[in-house]
């Protein structure tokens, strides 16, 4: 009895001892590293992603002000700048053009964007004949 005594104080010795092992901290960093190496290309995916959804939401911002600016000018509304920029066209739509005459009398014709977007939309936008034409990526 009394040997298993000493053996159960020295075995309950060993697990009283507090902190990791180095061997520990080995496995643990091993693991951590491998783990990394398959999470970081998902990282690199989901950022793909997000760029691809921005160019989509710019290629249909840049849809949605063709149809504007097309049926404004149908009405007889010019908004497409004269010097043939796209980017004074989409600041002066983003500002708003009022109809002055015609069946649209009054109507204010105005798609908001911020400097920003009106960067971004431009790319998709060109002015050909004095229309302003999407024309894709």
């Amino acid at each position: 009895m009394i040997i298993m005594k000493n053996m159960r104080i020295q075995h309950a010795n060993r697990f009283d001892r507090a902190g990791f092992t180095f061997n520990d901290l080995l496995m643990v960093v091993v693991v951590v590293g491998i783990v990394g190496m398959f999470v970081m290309p998902a990282f690199g995916k989901i950022e793909q992603l997000s760029s691809r959804r921005t160019m989509v939401r710019d290629m249909d911002k840049a849809r949605l002000v063709v149809s504007v600016v097309q049926g404004a000018e149908t009405g007889g509304v010019h908004i497409v700048d004269p010097s043939g920029s796209v980017k004074e066209t989409l600041r002066r739509l983003s500002e708003g053009v009022v109809a002055g005459e015609g069946m649209f009398a009054g109507q204010t014709f105005r798609v908001r964007n911020s400097e920003t977007d009106i960067e971004a939309i431009s790319r998709f936008l060109r002015i050909e004949q004095g229309l302003l034409v999407y024309v894709g990526s």
